[in-house]
């Protein structure tokens, strides 16, 4: 069926005095449904994902929506149709086409968010967690502000053009960046403040993030700490295919201390050996399961002279950073062999 947008009102009117017949009513629900349909297939990228791990399909999602804004009450009456027309700002008869459309659209898209936001706590407990903290630390502090955009709700930088005529940070680089300076010893305002001091300090991208992106960020923060406190496992795996494994970690560990660090100046070439050093003798002990190991200073300070306020100043994030890289690189390869 052929979906007429100027139906709308007169639709709305049947609808809402009980008088709608079976194709009213249907034309109503497939209008509705095509609005949920395109929302959340050209602007919820995620939500794909989503229904898979949920069992569903993004059209029974529309349908769900559908059928908590077409709910009756006890006597009949459609409450959230009728809440809707009543919450607009004349009488239907006397509203262009246009606008009780977008009314309308806005309507049915609020449904669907909630219907969403409900699915993701069902998913991801810690991540809707995540999500209600990053909204309140936003709320509460002063470095963002929460806006809705084409690309549903977005953390800008607050006091600063956004500069949304320019490509977005590449995800990559923000991810590098952040998790080098970020751990579970800041509170969700402070990992906030990092991302936007990030944005700040340049002016190549916009300076704008979408909150699923930064919810995306925290949980990365979260999930690598936890890896970190579980012990390596090489069960079943030859000394020579252990070395194997550790050489390819070695190897990835230090083209990320040359392209990330050496390169771009942030340290010199002792200190980038220095750094190599340390992490090579931390992976063997890995290997070796000798027990306690020492801690990140302890290895560097085999290679390089500083006391701990140096190291806390100049090496420990890029330490603790690297140590993340070769953690997940040693996790990648154990799932790979075992």
């Amino acid at each position: 069926m052929r979906i007429q947008f100027q139906n709308l009102k007169p639709l709305l009117a049947e609808v809402t005095h009980g008088s709608a017949s079976k194709r009213q009513m249907t034309e109503l629900v497939q209008l509705s449904r095509a609005i949920i349909h395109s929302y959340l297939t050209h602007y919820r990228h995620s939500v794909t994902r989503l229904c898979l791990e949920q069992g569903l399909t993004v059209t029974e999602v529309a349908y769900d929506c559908i059928g908590e804004a077409f709910a009756r009450n006890g006597t009949g009456c459609f409450t959230q149709l009728d809440n809707f027309v009543s919450s607009l700002r004349d009488r239907l008869d006397f509203l262009p086409d246009h606008e009780v459309f977008l009314a309308f659209k806005a309507f049915i898209i609020r449904i669907a968010e909630a219907q969403l936001a409900r699915l993701y706590a069902q998913a991801d407990p810690g991540g809707a967690k995540i999500y209600r903290n990053i909204r309140e630390s936003v709320n509460a502090g002063d470095c963002f502000v929460l806006i809705k955009d084409f690309r549903g709700q977005v953390l800008q930088i607050k006091r600063s053009d956004a500069r949304n005529e320019l490509l977005p940070f590449p995800q990559d680089e923000l991810e590098r960046r952040f998790l080098d300076c970020a751990s579970l010893r800041h509170p969700i305002p402070e990992l906030l403040n990092i991302i936007a001091t990030i944005l700040a300090e340049q002016s190549s991208y916009r300076k704008s993030v979408t909150l699923f992106h930064v919810v995306a960020l925290v949980k990365m923060v979260y999930k690598q700490e936890e890896a970190a406190e579980q012990p390596l496992r090489f069960d079943g795996l030859s000394e020579e295919e252990i070395e194997q494994i550790r050489t390819e970690v070695e190897r990835a560990v230090n083209e990320k201390i040359l392209v990330t660090y050496y390169v771009k100046g942030k340290v010199n070439r002792v200190e980038a050996e220095a750094m190599a050093a340390a992490l090579r003798e931390m992976t063997s002990d890995w290997c070796r399961y000798d027990g306690d190991s020492p801690s990140l200073y302890q290895y560097l300070g085999r290679h390089i002279d500083l006391d701990e306020e140096k190291y806390n100043d100049a090496f420990r994030t890029k330490m603790e950073y690297l140590m993340k890289i070769a953690r997940d690189e040693f996790a990648a390869r154990l799932t790979r062999e075992l």
